[in-house]
């Protein structure tokens, strides 16, 4: 739930159009040089700057170097996609528009589950707070039990594909070019699903899924994506309304930058899938051999 307070703001950064061209909008020296001082998404940022600092101040030994390091690239890569001008670009090139999803997706998200942000910001309330927070958790198995529910792999891979395709498709895409509040849904439940990915593919200790299995969750995960990538890339005809006036101002055709949007989902979403699941084979043989090597060790002294 912590989680989901500081995300939803930050999905306001995505500022919809309302059709009309602005001439500002058709000049590349113009867009890539302006920022989106939005000062909602400015000023969550800060609120969750200074709140994780607080949880990091209090948990103490708690928080390792490593959880403020990820939490610091985080909060970078979030600039990037929802300040920077390729928020601005991102208004007319689809192309840009789903590098921003894919850092959302893809880069953003990763860090953001090692620096342990639910644990951090539970942790700078006090301790009285959170003891009642605790015991309102408790005494509420309806809500226990919701979280386990959409904590569950198949939960969680399903809302992911479902995030990707439903908001990819010419219709609701639209939608939420128009809908300044829509386009706020959308990228919040990139998010938020990518959140819970990543939590699974990168969760230590007992896992939900053990290595196998998170190398399949992956794997099927880059195929969803890789297969709509193929189709906005192979397309003969350009599917996506809102850009048709923006593109060809700005020197490409409608159809040259869905396919540049196809291939940004295919193929470096594609790598950054299997960056995952080599890092996750490279783990499975790790404990494997460590495995081996515990029985060979309880196994020596009662051989002699």
């Amino acid at each position: 739930m912590l989680a989901v307070l500081v995300l939803v703001p930050l999905g306001q950064a995505a500022q919809a159009h309302d059709g009309s061209l602005d001439p500002r909008l058709l000049d590349w020296r113009w867009e890539a040089t302006t920022w989106s001082w939005d000062p909602w998404v400015l000023g969550t940022m800060v609120v969750v700057v200074v709140w994780f600092a607080i949880g990091v101040r209090r948990a103490g030994t708690v928080a390792s170097r490593k959880a403020i390091w990820a939490f610091a690239a985080a909060m970078a890569w979030l600039i990037v996609a929802l300040v920077s001008p390729l928020d601005t670009l991102a208004g007319d090139l689809f192309g840009v528009h789903m590098a921003q999803h894919m850092i959302l997706l893809l880069v953003a998200a990763p860090p953001l589950v090692a620096s342990r942000l639910p644990l951090m910001l539970f942790r700078a309330f006090p301790a009285g707070v959170r003891k009642a927070m605790a015991r309102g958790w408790l005494a509420r198995p309806a809500w226990r039990g919701t979280m386990l529910f959409l904590e569950h792999p198949i939960t969680v891979w399903l809302l992911s594909a479902l995030a990707l395709v439903f908001w990819h498709l010419p219709g609701p895409y639209g939608w939420a070019i128009a809908n300044q509040s829509v386009h706020t849904v959308e990228h919040v439940s990139f998010l938020l699903t990518a959140y819970g990915f990543w939590s699974i593919v990168m969760q230590t200790g007992r896992r939900r899924l053990d290595y196998g299995m998170t190398i399949v969750f992956v794997g099927t995960m880059a195929a969803v994506g890789g297969l709509l990538g193929a189709v906005l890339t192979f397309a003969r005809h350009p599917l996506y309304a809102a850009h048709w006036q923006a593109a060809p101002a700005l020197g490409l055709s409608a159809l040259q930058d869905q396919q540049l949007a196809g291939l940004i989902m295919w193929v470096p979403a594609s790598f950054a899938y299997l960056a995952a699941i080599v890092v996750l084979f490279h783990k499975w043989l790790a404990d494997a051999d460590e495995e081996v090597s515990n029985v060979r060790g309880a196994t020596r002294p009662a051989a002699s």
